[in-house]
C-alpha cells in the first residue's frame, strides 16, 4: 500500500511522507523513491523535502551505506537546495563519511551563501566534528555578522579556551549591536575582564539605547557583581 502510494500521483507531501515511511520499515522501494524525488523532482519544494526526509533515515545497514552515503554527498553539493544542505550533510557525517563535516565547514565559511545557513552549518559542524570546527569557525570570527554566534560556537568545543575570542569581540564591540554588547559584555565580565563592567555601564548609560537593553545591562552588572547595578536598576523601575 505505502509504496504504491509513494510511487502514485498524490500531493508530494503525501507522496514523499509515504516513500519515508517504507524507507523507515527497511524497504528499499522507499529509498528509491526519495532519492528519485530528491534529485530529479521538477519542483525545488519537493527536491528539499525527499532530501530532508532521506537526511532523516538513518544508517541504512552496511549492503547500501555506500551508495546511500554517494547520494548523500551528491544532494549537500546542490546549491538549490539551500537549508536542506545541512540537514544532509550533517546526516551524512553521522555516517562517518568525512564528506559531511568538509561540506558543513565550506557551508559555514562560504561568504556568498545566507547568514542563517552558515549558522547552521557552523553549529552542526562544532556538535559533529569539533576536530574541524576550531580552523573552519575561526575562520568566520571576523565576519560582523557571524562574530558573536560563531564563538559561542567555538566554546561549545571540548577543551578549547575562546577567551581571546571573547575579548577581540569586547575590542570589536563598536561595530556590535546593543543587544550582542550585553551579551558580549556579560560574557567577558564573568571570566574577570573588566570590560565587561565598562561595556554594560555604557549601554546603560547611553539614551538612545532601546530601554529593554539597557535593564538587560543592569541585571547583567547585578549578576556580576557590580555594587552600582542596585541603583543602576532602581533607576529603571521608577
Amino acid at each position: 500500500m505505502l509504496a504504491a502510494l509513494a510511487a502514485g500521483d498524490l500531493p508530494y507531501i503525501d507522496a514523499v511522507s509515504a516513500a519515508a515511511k517504507l524507507a523507515g520499515r527497511g524497504d528499499p522501494r522507499g529509498v528509491a523513491a526519495l532519492t528519485e524525488r530528491a534529485l530529479h523532482d521538477d519542483d525545488l519544494h519537493v527536491r528539499g523535502f525527499a532530501a530532508e526526509m532521506l537526511a532523516g533515515l538513518g544508517d541504512p545497514g552496511d549492503l547500501v551505506r555506500q551508495a546511500f552515503a554517494d547520494t548523500l554527498a551528491r544532494l549537500a553539493a546542490d546549491p538549490e537546495l539551500d537549508l536542506s544542505r545541512v540537514t544532509v550533510a550533517a546526516a551524512l557525517a553521522n555516517l562517518g563519511d568525512p564528506r559531511g563535516a568538509v561540506t558543513l565547514a565550506q557551508l559555514a565559511t562560504d561568504p556568498s551563501l545566507r547568514d542563517h545557513l552558515r549558522l547552521q552549518a557552523l553549529l552542526k559542524l562544532c556538535d559533529l566534528a569539533p576536530e574541524q570546527a576550531v580552523s573552519a569557525l575561526t575562520d568566520v570570527v571576523g565576519d560582523p555578522a557571524l562574530r558573536f554566534p560563531a564563538v559561542k560556537a567555538l566554546a561549545r568545543v571540548p577543551g578549547l579556551d575562546v577567551s581571546e575570542l571573547w575579548a577581540a569581540l569586547a575590542d570589536a564591540s563598536a561595530a556590535l549591536s546593543p543587544h550582542r554588547i550585553v551579551q558580549v559584555a556579560a560574557e567577558v565580565g564573568g571570566r574577570g575582564d573588566p570590560r565587561g563592567i565598562e561595556l554594560l555601564k555604557g549601554v546603560v548609560a547611553d539614551p538612545e539605547v532601546y530601554d529593554g537593553y539597557r535593564l538587560d545591562a543592569a541585571k547583567a552588572l547585578a549578576d556580576l557583581g557590580d555594587r552600582d547595578a542596585v541603583e543602576l536598576l532602581a533607576a529603571h523601575t521608577r
